[in-house]
């Protein structure tokens, strides 16, 4: 389990580097406090892997998990402001996204990039990020558990 797990968070996390790499390199992003942004994408890569071994313990095969992975990431992705502007949204849509991680990872990124934060300022958003990883990966570790034992 614990094996699955690394796997998952290393491609998670390779992943998130090469996006932070290419986007500084080729369009000069700056991602604010470094420290704070990597805390950031090291805690949404461990909810990532957490929500993919929980996918892949309760489906029945890999093709189940790649459909149920790729729409719950863009769903959750979408009512989390990735892709609609988190301060642009409706005051009811705003409280459902603080419902979903995407929302504190993308919270916490602006805070660092657009008011110059630092760890204190997104302490919250990294709280909520390493309890949505907790909870996925226990009950991911559990339900796979179970399905190895049978």
């Amino acid at each position: 389990v614990a094996g699955e797990t690394v796997g998952r968070y290393l491609v998670a996390l390779l992943q998130a580097v090469s996006i932070v790499a290419v986007s500084t390199i080729v369009f000069g992003v700056s991602w604010g406090d470094p420290v704070a942004a990597a805390a950031i994408v090291a805690l949404f890569c461990l909810v990532a892997a957490g929500a993919a071994m929980l996918i892949g313990a309760v489906a029945s095969d890999g093709d189940q998990a790649s459909s149920i992975g790729v729409f719950a990431g863009l769903a959750l992705g979408a009512l989390g402001g990735c892709m609609i502007p988190f301060q642009v949204m409706p005051a009811a849509m705003q409280s459902i996204a603080r419902l979903i991680p995407h929302s504190w990872a993308v919270l916490g990124l602006q805070s660092l990039i657009r008011d110059g934060g630092g760890i204190s300022s997104i302490a919250p958003n990294l709280a909520v990020l390493a309890a949505w990883a907790v909870a996925l990966l226990v009950l991911a570790t559990w339900r796979f558990r179970r399905s190895i034992a049978g």
